[in-house]
């Protein structure tokens, strides 16, 4: 039997003791265990961190998420990254979090166009205002909450969503009118100045009632030009002029604008001027108009211009005809138009452009019209060649006569166009516009083209006509425009009334100093002009030297020419003043030099506030019809007219959310 080495060589005590001091050393020389580091990133809470042992032997680290157990490496040295962005994107997270989670970041409120940072909780009311407002913003369908593939698209974005029917749609929309309406009224009552209003009818062709439209016009304390659709309502009929006043003035008693009104635009239609007698008298009764209501009725300008160039367009009426038939010859049929492509790529005229049709009522529309045939008369010729059923051709001579009053007619096409706009120019720039078509109407009458001047002719009788019932009003615009002020009246009217221009030129300072007078004495006392106070050097003739001797003297001054004197001295000194320097028309603000000048000149600025806001068209009513085609279309001309004014003036009322104001 073998011994061990250490039976052999030692006692079995010592033994153990060796044995002991080997593991002692053993222990001594292995380090001490490192502590577990601590996870400190916040991204941890959706991740659970498992250690495991490869196949290899090596360590692994995984990191699995807690939502759809997805695994990733969770090692130091490959960061948090890659968990941060999964944690942002995981389905089942998404589903599992509360709503007032999912929308962090994109804080939205009735009250704000744009998100804001935060956390908050979903408002189920704040979103059934928002939805009512798009849908009148965006022409939508009541209905659309209903849509099918609405809500289930809906639902997959937020399943706690509330769906609500078409009626709850409209309820909401109902509320939020009623509030918008409330703001824009008390926006107007507000208002330390007038207002201007513009109104016209339009008859849909789905429906057999008409529809008005009366828009508010007004610059704002800030200086700023502001157009508030404020009635669009069904008028029963017949529309002559005493239901038509009737009405008006119950949308004027609505909005409580009465005592603030200045001036009411319309077109030349004849039962606008009886609904403007009858709102003119009862204003009058009120005393609530200046100048005994001579500003009172404007009338809009594309209309005049209109009724003055179809007058002279009267002696194009063949060529007109004409070009007419050619335009619906070319579009009855592929085959004629596909002809008529022909002839455009052989007389080498590279486009694909037609000639427009016209409509009745808008010149410019003939203008164009004539315009595009011109271009096109080469190919036009030409399909006279290519097509022998084509029987409308013009002659040589009309086309010659067209192509001369096209030129004639382009100063009118620019003007109509730059007050045709929905956001108008102010009333100043009319002035201008006018005299220059003056006088380009007194060239022509002059030139020695017997076509040119018997157009003109035709013309100068229809300028007359109109020119005389609105220039005073529109030429005191022009005066209040610093760049201008008496200068341009008497240039202007040196060109064109000849040696009568002195009587003219005195006629209208006097109805400026009378409209001036009448604003001093209303606001000579508020503007600091006229002192009446009792205290201070106001009262000094009751209270000193002289006893009551001096007690009239007060009552004296304010009836005497001093008073007369002293509110004659801002206008005058406004009128000494050197011109404003002139700039492009695009580059000069008149309301914002006047917002920086009406403390010099407070109550030539009250003038220039209530003139300046009045719009020289009624386009802004005009255009509002363009809006409601696209709510009473085919599918909803059943649509109730109640439900109708209620998505116009919301349209109207809500901003743009581009310009950041809600």
């Amino acid at each position: 039997m073998t011994s061990t080495p250490c039976a052999a060589n030692v006692s079995d005590q010592d033994c153990t003791i060796i044995s002991e001091e080997v593991d002692a050393s053993q222990k001594k020389e292995k380090p001490a265990a490192k502590k577990p580091k601590l996870l400190t990133s916040a991204v941890w809470e959706h991740f659970d961190r498992i250690k495991s042992e490869t196949k290899e032997g090596t360590q692994k680290i995984q990191a699995i998420c807690k939502y759809c157990h997805a695994s990733f490496s969770g090692a130091s040295r490959d960061g948090t990254t890659h968990l941060k962005n999964h944690a942002d994107k995981c389905r089942m997270r998404i589903i599992k979090m509360p709503v007032s989670q999912m929308l962090l970041g994109k804080q939205v409120t009735s009250e704000d166009s744009q998100p804001k940072l935060g956390v908050h909780k979903f408002d189920q009311a704040i979103e059934r205002e928002l939805y009512a407002k798009m849908v009148a913003k965006h022409d939508l369908s009541f209905s659309m909450a209903e849509y099918e593939y609405f809500r289930h698209w809906i639902s997959y974005i937020m399943p706690s969503y509330k769906h609500r029917s078409r009626n709850t749609v409209k309820s909401d929309l109902l509320g939020v009118y009623k509030a918008e309406k409330e703001r824009i009224y008390k926006e107007i009552e507000d208002l330390n100045c007038r207002v201007s209003l513009t109104t016209d009818g339009w008859k849909p062709k789905h429906q057999s009632r008409s529809y008005f439209c009366v828009t508010c016009h007004y610059i704002d304390d800030a200086w700023f030009l502001h157009k508030r659709i404020i009635a669009f309502r069904v008028v029963p009929y017949p529309h002559h002029g005493v239901n038509l006043s009737e009405w008006l003035k119950e949308r004027i008693l609505d909005w409580n604008i009465d005592n603030k009104l200045s001036s009411v635009v319309v077109d030349n239609a004849s039962n606008n001027l009886g609904m403007l007698s009858g709102i003119k008298t009862w204003l009058n009764g009120k005393k609530a108009l200046v100048h005994n209501g001579d500003m009172f009725h404007m009338r809009c300008v594309p209309h005049i211009l209109n009724l003055i160039v179809k007058s002279g367009l009267e002696l194009l009426d063949h060529l007109i005809d004409k070009i007419q038939k050619t335009a619906k010859y070319i579009g009855s049929s592929a085959q004629r138009d596909e002809k008529f492509t022909i002839a455009l790529s052989q007389t080498k005229l590279n486009t694909r452009r037609r000639i427009p049709s016209d409509v009745d009522t808008r010149w410019n529309s003939t203008y164009e019209m004539l315009v595009a045939s011109l271009e096109l008369r080469p190919a036009i010729e030409r399909l006279k060649e290519l097509d022998s059923e084509y029987k409308c051709m013009p002659s040589e001579i009309e086309w010659e006569n067209g192509e001369k009053v096209c030129k004639c007619l382009k100063i009118f096409y620019d003007i109509t166009k730059k007050h045709s706009g929905v956001k108008y120019p102010t009333a100043n720039l009319y002035f201008i516009d006018v005299i220059q078509i003056r006088r380009s109407i007194k060239e022509w009458a002059e030139s020695s083209d017997d076509w040119i001047s018997l157009m003109a002719s035709k013309m100068q009788l229809k300028f007359d006509k109109y020119w005389d019932e609105c220039n005073k009003l529109l030429t005191v615009a022009v005066i209040l425009d610093p760049r201008y002020k008496m200068a341009i009246v008497s240039y202007a009217y040196k060109g064109v009334y000849d040696f009568r221009a002195d009587f003219y030129i005195d006629e209208i300072r006097e109805f400026l100093l009378q409209i001036f007078n009448e604003y001093s004495d209303k606001f000579g006392k508020s503007s600091g002009l006229v002192e009446s106070s009792d205290s201070g050097s106001g009262g000094i003739a009751r209270n000193s030297v002289g006893g009551e001797w001096l007690g009239g003297f007060q009552d004296f001054v304010a009836s005497s020419n001093l008073v007369e004197h002293a509110r004659k001295s801002e206008l005058d000194e406004y009128l000494k003043e050197g011109l404003f320097p002139m700039e492009k028309e695009n580059e000069f603000d008149i309301l914002h030099w006047w917002k920086l000048n009406g403390p010099k000149f407070p109550i030539l600025a009250r003038m220039a506030r209530d003139i300046l806001a009045i719009p020289t068209s009624s386009v802004a009513s005009e255009s509002s019809f363009s809006k409601c085609r696209r709510i009473i279309t085919d599918t909803r001309s059943s649509l109730h007219y109640e439900s109708i004014e209620t998505l116009m003036c919301v349209k109207d009322w809500l901003p743009d959310l581009k310009k950041g104001i809600f």
